[in-house]
């Protein structure tokens, strides 16, 4: 059958047929890459930001407590404008902490999002705030006691407690647990499947 054919055409048939395969061969190579692509921005979108918000919301609690243990010491007539900084930060805070309950979580994570936000709240509300209400009217006594008070540290204890599940959890559950498996392996194919094309 073959015999009957004119060279030309088997050329034609020949360089057809690997054009088709290179054609299918890119194409599945941009499919894969564009898999990965998306996981790589959910990735960044879903896991990676998240434990940033976290990170964020730990960093303006440290200097909550930072600046209202400071404050009893410095000038009273700059308490206003420490404590004005302190509720600026609160309500940074409160818009980070609402972004990263927005995020996507695992039910266990939500669990302790839930605890940490219980903790948070009590702290800020029973802790913070009194501190901050105290400082306002040069109450320095009244401040100190709650800064250094039994109370407060154990909120605190209590808040961070809640808060370092919720870290290790975003952080190990999005950012390492992902490239152990799936994307990992997404790569590896990706990349073999690029360089069996040259």
């Amino acid at each position: 059958m073959l015999k009957n054919v004119m060279i030309r055409t088997r050329l034609v048939v020949i360089v057809a047929f690997l054009l088709l395969a290179a054609v299918l061969i890119g194409v599945g190579g941009l499919l894969g890459l564009n898999s990965v692509n998306a996981s790589l921005k959910t990735v960044y979108e879903d896991r990676l930001l998240a434990v940033g918000q976290l990170d964020r919301v730990v960093r303006l609690a440290n200097r909550h407590q930072l600046v209202l243990a400071k404050a009893p010491t410095g000038d009273p007539s700059s308490f206003g404008n420490r404590m004005d900084g302190i509720e600026k930060d609160m309500a940074d805070a409160d818009v980070v902490w609402t972004a990263y309950r927005d995020t996507y979580m695992t039910p266990e994570e939500k669990q302790i999002v839930a605890d940490t936000h219980d903790n948070r709240t009590r702290f800020l509300a029973e802790g913070v705030k009194p501190a901050i209400a105290a400082l306002r009217t040069s109450d320095v006594a009244q401040a100190t006691s709650i800064v250094h008070g039994a109370r407060d540290a154990a909120e605190a204890l209590a808040y961070y407690a809640a808060i370092s599940p919720a870290l290790r959890l975003s952080f190990h559950d999005k950012l390492v647990r992902p490239q152990r498996g799936g994307l990992r392996r997404m790569c590896r194919t990706c990349t073999s499947r690029c360089l069996s094309q040259y």
